[in-house]
């Protein structure tokens, strides 16, 4: 990409994780991809639910607050949110406030991250996601309809992360008036985050014609539409000019048919067609030494098996598996075994199918044994 098209571009990342509202490796990414792409000279925005402890820790007068508020129509209400802004290194955040009636002003209640992907009992899951599609949506319009915004010249992607936020083209182009105005300046880009959980998250049709006219007349499962309920992943797979997806092994599996899936037949054709003309593809996670960084980990620093540079590895080697014995977490037998670090669920996006490919080969060749440890909470 030359220099002088990244001086053009706008991104719009819309996600449910970014900075200190991380969960996992979604947040990882986009936050780390957003913070490069700042560094690249790239105009940089990322649209995040509002929620509850974040909005309090972030946004702490009404300088931060934009104008006008955003509104949209759910059944025969108008419901409108505030959106709050700051800076996260250098990227723009922009928070989606909850409704101002009643449920929707609970749609972003969380009192830590960890309550992010709760459901909160007066407002049923599918229209907290819907809720926030909609108004990304009506939000992306205004800013791409605005005169200040509407800079000749400029090319505006919208990156959507993950099945729940799939469904902001559809919202965008239900108002197909104002969409053509500005439809030539946006690309939307959709990343499969998780191809297992993505491909098999359905939103019921009854739900969303609470906020839209539903368009798919014609030709439905090709849209992802099965019954009742739109498989948003096929949606925005279908509908979005690049899909990417966390891995470039992966990639290759989906494409060649190596890795089998449920739903797949619901994406595949759309995956096969973009990738023949070079429109979808694999991109590989990196970790940022810069926060995590395991040579100098304030717990390693504590029990004194940080490793630095010339000292003996094997002897810090030790004394670390000493400190999980007496930690509970290995017996004293384990010790003389290799211990592999694996971080994420046992699956095939996650590494499994690599990891287990070696686990013959390890024992084969060092004739030892080896024990799978996993978390008490995932």
């Amino acid at each position: 990409m030359d220099s002088n098209f990244e001086t053009k571009l706008r991104v719009f990342h819309v996600a449910k994780e970014f900075g200190v509202a991380s969960m996992g490796g979604l947040g990882a990414v986009v936050t780390a991809l957003s913070i490069q792409q700042k560094k690249r000279g790239i105009d940089v925005h990322v649209i995040l639910p509002g929620f509850t402890y974040l909005w309090n820790q972030v946004i702490k007068n009404e300088d931060q607050i934009e104008n006008p508020q955003i509104t949209v129509k759910v059944n025969r209400n108008y419901i409108s949110s505030k959106i709050g802004k700051f800076e996260y290194e250098g990227v723009t955040v922009h928070l989606i406030g909850p409704g101002d009636k009643y449920p929707y002003t609970e749609a972003f209640r969380a009192n830590n991250k960890f309550e992010i992907y709760n459901q909160v009992r007066e407002l049923e899951w599918e229209l907290r996601d819907l809720y926030f599609s909609a108004i990304v949506s009506e939000y992306l319009q205004q800013q791409f309809l605005s005169q200040e915004n509407n800079i000749k010249g400029w090319i505006n992607m919208i990156h959507l992360h993950g099945a729940t936020n799939s469904l902001v083209p559809l919202f965008m182009k239900d108002n197909q008036q104002q969409f053509s105005i500005y439809e030539k300046s946006i690309v939307f880009v959709y990343t499969l985050h998780d191809y297992i959980d993505e491909t098999t998250f359905s939103l019921n049709v009854k739900n969303i014609r609470k906020f839209i006219v539903f368009p798919f007349q014609s030709d439905p499962s090709s849209h992802g539409l099965i019954e009742s309920k739109l498989y948003t992943s096929t949606y925005g797979i279908r509908n979005s000019d690049l899909v990417t997806c966390v891995s470039t092994t992966l990639a290759r599996d989906i494409l060649s048919g190596e890795l089998d899936f449920f739903n797949r037949m619901l994406v595949i054709d759309d995956i096969i067609s973009k990738a023949n003309n070079g429109l979808f593809f694999g991109i590989g996670n990196g970790i940022d030494l810069d926060n995590l960084n395991p040579f100098n980990n304030y717990k390693l620093r504590s029990e004194d098996i940080q490793f630095i540079q010339n000292e003996n590895i094997l002897e810090k080697k030790s004394i670390a598996k000493n400190f999980l014995v007496r930690e509970g977490l290995i017996s004293s037998e384990d010790i003389s075994k290799f211990i592999i670090l694996f971080i994420g669920r046992f699956q095939y996006n996650k590494g499994e199918n690599f990891f287990f490919k070696k686990k013959r080969k390890f024992k084969f060749s060092f004739k030892s044994n080896m024990k799978i440890n996993k978390q008490t909470k995932n």
